[in-house]
């Protein structure tokens, strides 16, 4: 699958790296122009108690000291600008959330056409613009499933967590604990990663066969139905550039 992605990617007349940095950008750019411009339209001149945080770690200040003077600096300006602040804030995440999920699935059609050797153009990325409504109810949707599932895995994770802790309280074991811990992230993360896997296919479902909403979602798990596995070993795969990632953010 990989070799043959990367065929696909060198035959490509516009640079697959070229449409990801401009894709990168448009969605940054239309994030910042969303929280900042209607960030304020929205929660009444408030703005974005997460921007203020920002500022005050800029000056110098600690996470705890700049969330504390944020909320007081909320909490002054009065019960209408709580409100504001609360129900506008909502409103500003679903538009970034669907703005995000737009164009998430723009860059997918790309990806996919570029795959099946159409030799997409760039503005490929913002196909899925004229589709905002049936991606948001399709991402809502997978959205509520995909957060079920997470409570059963959280739900077992806190099961872990309290056996760990009593059996460390009875054994006094330092090896066993440390198992049961490891035991315990182990579960998280596939249980994270068996979900995103369930329903990989969602989005090309939506861009492939014009189904949405429910249908994408079942249509999804009949191609899925005995690929799981292949995809979760594919997904893991990927588990060096993961950690690659995370070195350069962290790092940076």
């Amino acid at each position: 699958l990989k070799q043959g992605v990367r065929l696909s990617m060198k035959g490509a007349t516009t640079r697959p790296m070229l449409v990801t940095l401009l894709f990168t950008v448009a969605v940054s750019a239309g994030t910042w122009l969303i929280n900042t411009v209607l960030g304020w339209m929205l929660t009444g001149g408030v703005g974005s108690i997460s921007a203020t945080v920002q500022q005050y770690i800029l000056q110098g200040y600690d996470v705890d000291y700049a969330v504390h003077a944020a909320l007081l600096e909320l909490l002054s300006m009065g019960a209408g600008a709580i409100f504001g602040a609360v129900v506008g804030g909502s409103v500003l995440s679903i538009l970034v959330a669907l703005w995000q999920g737009v164009m998430n699935v723009g860059y997918e059609g790309y990806c996919l056409s570029m795959v099946r050797n159409e030799d997409p153009p760039m503005g490929k990325i913002f196909g899925a613009l004229s589709q905002f409504i049936p991606v948001f109810i399709t991402r809502f949707l997978t959205g509520v499933f995909m957060c079920l599932w997470g409570l059963l895995v959280a739900l077992g994770y806190g099961v872990l967590l309290v056996v760990m802790g009593l059996l460390a309280a009875l054994t006094e074991s330092v090896l066993l604990t440390m198992l049961l811990m490891l035991a315990a992230v182990a579960w998280l993360v596939l249980g994270i990663l068996w979900i995103s896997v369930r329903y990989a296919l969602v989005d090309y479902v939506l861009l492939d066969k014009g189904l949405s909403g429910m249908e994408a979602i079942r249509e999804n798990k009949r191609l899925m139905q005995g690929n799981i596995g292949r995809a979760f070993k594919l997904q893991l795969s990927f588990a060096g550039w993961y950690l690659l990632m995370f070195v350069i953010v962290y790092a940076a």
